[in-house]
């Protein structure tokens, strides 16, 4: 038969096991079976009050892995000087953190697949009021091509900020750089530099 299970409350980053077992009076039965593991769109994230709350900041940096496809497609621009699709129409996906201690992290985006393979993040303070405007958020810092030692700048975004006050929430944006509407795959890595 088909048995179906549907779990939520997972926490990004951990590993999980499923076990697989016979439910009758057989011992020892063997035989083959199918296992379709799927995970549902991300609750959230569409704007700043629904931002995807990340796991705890720690000095390792353990990627997730994120689909911006369904967020809607939507005109909100970042502030001048942060890189986005000329035209304004693209899909952003927002995530938060509380800043650990030492007040210091690094936030470093990879794009995977689809149409975000060249991603912008940006990050805000929240300086109270509405979660709704970006009025009420103060730009941190923005990227869209981090240059490694080797001179790639592509596919990779990186934000290194520092002297956050610890405790406060960060709220950051991906969008795509390049490409309209900027639907696909990407992975976010956020860690507290030693």
């Amino acid at each position: 038969g088909t048995e179906t299970m549907i779990v939520t409350g997972l926490t990004i980053g951990n590993t999980y096991y499923i076990r697989i077992s016979h439910n009758g009076t057989y011992y020892g039965s063997n035989g083959s079976f199918t296992i379709c593991n799927v995970a549902s769109a991300p609750v959230g994230g569409d704007d700043l009050c629904t931002a995807v709350a990340l796991p705890t900041v720690t000095s390792a940096c353990i990627y997730g892995t994120y689909d911006n496809s369904s967020m809607p497609i939507n005109s909100s621009a970042l502030p001048a000087g942060c890189s986005e699709r000329a035209n304004g129409l693209r899909r952003h996906m927002w995530f938060k953190f509380v800043v650990p201690t030492g007040g210091k992290v690094s936030i470093n985006v990879k794009g995977l697949t689809g149409n975000i393979t060249n991603p912008t993040v940006a990050a805000f303070s929240w300086n109270g009021g509405a979660c709704g405007t970006l009025t009420n958020f103060t730009l941190l810092s923005c990227n869209n091509d981090f240059c490694n030692v080797n001179g790639d700048c592509n596919y990779h975004s990186v934000l290194n900020l520092t002297g956050l006050t610890v405790g406060n929430t960060i709220y950051f944006k991906v969008s795509s750089a390049s490409t309209d509407n900027g639907a696909g795959t990407f992975k976010i890595c956020v860690s507290a530099p030693l």
